[in-house]
């Protein structure tokens, strides 16, 4: 494996040492939950020091929405989601930057930075059709009323930041 990604996953509720796990990850992790409570309980990585397991390169998205928000509704089961629909495409784009950093593209010229901030593309006219309209998702997320927002965090060798994505 290139990279582990991990979308809400209740690693106080395995069946063996969640910490145990999370420590084996010897490759860049990408991990998005929730820290909301009532709408998912058992996902928060910063409870019982989880995510301080995992080491590093890693990035965390925190959100406040629901434990399947980041899966169109269709293919979830029937617990509550958040009220931020944006959730769903702005995981989508984080993960795809997140690969793009750590396993670029041979072909590939575009250096995705650290605070996973999409780069900017050079399209030609015909070129606009098919690659205009580039991470929506983190688009509509700036101005969506309804979204708390999703705190990006990174651990990448020495150094740690953070940025807010959302209002």
């Amino acid at each position: 494996m290139g990279a582990f990604i991990g979308l809400g996953g209740s690693f106080n509720q395995l069946n063996t040492d969640g910490h145990t796990v999370l420590q084996s990850l010897a490759l860049p992790s990408f991990f998005m939950w929730s820290n909301n409570l009532d709408l998912a309980p058992f996902e928060n990585l910063d409870e019982g020091g989880f995510w301080n397991d995992v080491p590093g390169p890693k990035h965390a998205a925190v959100h406040s929405g629901g434990h399947f928000d980041y899966v169109p509704a269709a293919l979830s089961c029937n617990d509550p989601r958040g009220e931020c629909t944006a959730i769903e495409p702005v995981a989508a784009e984080l993960i795809a930057l997140f690969l793009a950093r750590h396993m670029p593209l041979a072909r590939s010229a575009s250096n995705i930075p650290i605070n996973l901030v999409p780069p900017v593309v050079p399209l030609t006219p015909n070129q606009q059709f098919y690659g205009g309209g580039q991470f929506p998702g983190l688009e509509a997320m700036k101005s969506d009323r309804a979204c708390k927002g999703i705190t990006l965090r990174w651990v990448e060798d020495a150094v740690t930041g953070s940025r807010q994505l959302g209002p």
